[in-house]
């Protein structure tokens, strides 16, 4: 019975194109950066701490050149 209601759920939203319901609410929320910019910051010294193995430094460095790793 969960199966066949997800399956609802996601032919639902996929019939449903997103831009649209974007557009739809006026962007009120304002999104503060400086925060989340300084939580991932914290996230990242954390993973620095963890076990740095080769695979994980070239991660780390992919990060922090802007790339996606």
């Amino acid at each position: 019975m969960a199966k066949r209601r997800s399956s609802k759920t996601r032919s639902r939203s996929a019939s449903q194109p997103p831009s649209t319901r974007n557009d739809a609410k006026p962007p009120t929320e304002k999104i503060r950066l400086k925060p989340v910019l300084q939580q991932i910051e914290v996230s990242l010294a954390q993973l620095k701490k963890l076990a740095l193995t080769p695979r994980v430094e070239y991660a780390l460095k992919q990060l922090e050149q802007g790339r996606v790793a």
